[in-house]
């Protein structure tokens, strides 16, 4: 009887979620204490009758499956710049192109800063968002060599960090632990030196980076790539 009875409190849970009814439990467990073979007769005959699967859990699935698909094959840069109900940070020079396109990819409230290359980029940055709100996220577009990144006139190094970490960590500390720090450069950042670099602005913003060649977006124009001497 303990198997009987686990069998169906199984099929009493499935049918509150299916609206189908197995088991009446009204009679059955009198008739089966009366007459076992009775029982076992029951239990024969609704095997023999499979239980329909709800025809709006297929389309739920289906719905799921084609969801799925649709995130996998989207650009890593537009799920990123989806953040909607969101103030986010756009930051350019003049080497952007396609700022249109770029802004109408970048979902919620959009603050746009356009460099001054007569001045220092992150103290023009500090001094821009001094008096704002915390940004869910920075989209930052910028040129960029094998082992540094042109914003605003300036090379920005490991050694141009350093000399200006308490500007570039002040940067950071305007921005929450969960905001998303986006760089859309060029593919030559992609190397062991240009990985040093992300990570000391990892270390200096206390932010995490996605960087984002060439073939991940369309932002820089090639000849816009600017190169050391």
């Amino acid at each position: 009887m303990d198997s009987l009875k686990h069998i169906s409190t199984y099929s009493t849970f499935n049918d509150s979620l299916t609206h189908l009814s197995l088991f009446d439990t009204s009679d059955s467990t009198l008739d089966s204490e009366l007459n076992p073979a009775l029982d076992i007769k029951a239990a024969s005959a609704e095997i023999k009758f499979p239980r329909q699967f709800p025809l709006t859990w297929l389309i739920l699935l289906c719905c799921l499956l084609f969801v799925n698909e649709a995130t996998a094959n989207e650009r890593p840069t537009t799920s990123l710049l989806n953040v909607e109900h969101s103030a986010v940070l756009v930051i350019v020079d003049n080497t952007v192109q396609d700022l249109e396109g770029l802004l109408q990819n970048v979902r919620g409230e959009v603050h746009l800063l356009i460099l001054d290359e007569g001045q220092e980029p992150f103290a023009q940055i500090n001094q821009a968002i001094a008096n704002e709100p915390s940004y869910i996220g920075v989209v930052m577009v910028a040129s960029a060599a094998s082992d540094a990144i042109y914003l605003g006139g300036r090379w920005i190094d490991k050694q141009y960090l350093v000399n200006h970490r308490v500007s570039v960590s002040q940067f950071g500390a305007h921005f929450s632990a969960s905001s998303q720090f986006m760089i859309l450069t060029n593919d030559s950042i992609a190397n062991p030196k240009g990985d040093q670099l992300l990570h000391l602005i990892t270390r200096l913003t206390q932010l995490d980076i996605s960087a984002y060649g060439d073939t991940e977006h369309h932002y820089l124009s090639s000849r816009h790539t600017v190169r050391f001497f």
